[in-house]
């Protein structure tokens, strides 16, 4: 998207009628590049809200309605959305963000499997609802906009920090970042306080050029200068761990069957070695910087070392 526009200037779109969006909840940007770029503002956008057990979308704009970027409007026929606190409780005012649930089922909803994983997974945290597993805010329009997985949001200082935004700002500014990882150093997501980073050194990177102070320095001006850039000071990590690629430790546990980063793992790091080590760290002190590359679940007594 950020690159050039060949992908589209090379066909002719002017037949294009109506473009659809799913699967990922987008940002107004990429909104705007899909209405401006692909569609040259002739185009119909639609901005869907689905998940495979749901069967279907449902949440849309339907026919008529004023379209707003990244909003997915609102709900399909026969789909009662509402947003609830972290206590299960219906917020019924406009303008407020909560998580995403359906209060009733809906024809196209899946139904339980053996072994009861279904239920188990979905109607488990809020008895009597589906709970998506997304946050999501009502507009006063009454207009619903995903904001994320509620695992990829945490709350920084009393600020709630989008975890994907940060984490693809890491790896872009740096070119001996492969992956990052940002993680809320709490289980109560309304009480988290600190954070810390994971990163991973790309592969192409020489090991001797790991061995050196100044690669390590360069990594951590390069997550702290994107951080404060995408979120602000308050988001900025009191860890942050580097993981070599060459080394073999959990290289292939940490991804899912996507090639996805598995965060949990990084979290359960998080709980058993981050946390543990705060109350030998002076608030005064700037974030400290890791050498990871023996254990995923590295002791206390491990080395870690304070940058000024």
């Amino acid at each position: 998207m950020k690159d050039n526009l060949n992908c589209v200037n090379d066909y002719n779109v002017s037949s294009l009628k109506t473009i659809a969006l799913g699967g990922e909840p987008i940002s107004t940007a990429t909104w705007m590049w899909y209405y401006t770029a692909v569609g040259r503002r002739n185009c119909l956008l639609i901005d869907t809200y689905g998940q495979t057990e749901l069967g279907g979308f449902a949440l849309s704009p339907w026919p008529g309605s004023k379209l707003k970027p990244g909003v997915c409007a609102k709900p399909f026929l026969g789909v009662e959305p509402i947003i609830v606190n972290e206590k299960g409780e219906i917020l019924q005012e406009s303008g407020v963000q909560g998580l995403l649930c359906f209060r009733h089922p809906f024809p196209a909803m899946g139904r339980e499997i053996i072994g009861g994983s279904f239920k188990n997974k979905y109607f488990s945290s809020f008895p009597g609802k589906y709970f998506t597993g997304d946050w999501a805010y009502r507009d006063m329009d009454g207009d619903y906009q995903i904001v994320g997985r509620k695992d990829d949001i945490v709350r920084i200082k009393g600020v709630w920090i989008q975890i994907p935004e940060i984490e693809s700002s890491i790896v872009g500014k740096s070119n001996n970042i492969e992956n990052a990882s940002y993680i809320g150093l709490s289980s109560e997501p309304s009480a988290t306080t600190d954070a810390c980073v994971v990163v991973e050194v790309r592969k192409s990177v020489p090991e001797s050029q790991q061995k050196s102070k100044k690669f390590y320095r360069d990594i951590l001006e390069s997550v702290k200068s994107s951080i404060i850039n995408n979120a602000g000071e308050h988001a900025l990590p009191r860890f942050v761990l580097v993981r070599k690629r060459h080394s073999v430790v959990v290289r292939e546990s940490v991804y899912t069957w996507s090639n996805k980063m598995c965060r949990s793992i990084y979290r359960d790091m998080a709980e058993g070695f981050f946390k543990p080590l705060l109350k030998h760290v002076d608030p005064s002190e700037n974030i400290v910087l890791l050498d990871y590359t023996t254990s995923p679940l590295p002791p206390v007594a491990n080395k870690w070392e304070h940058l000024q």
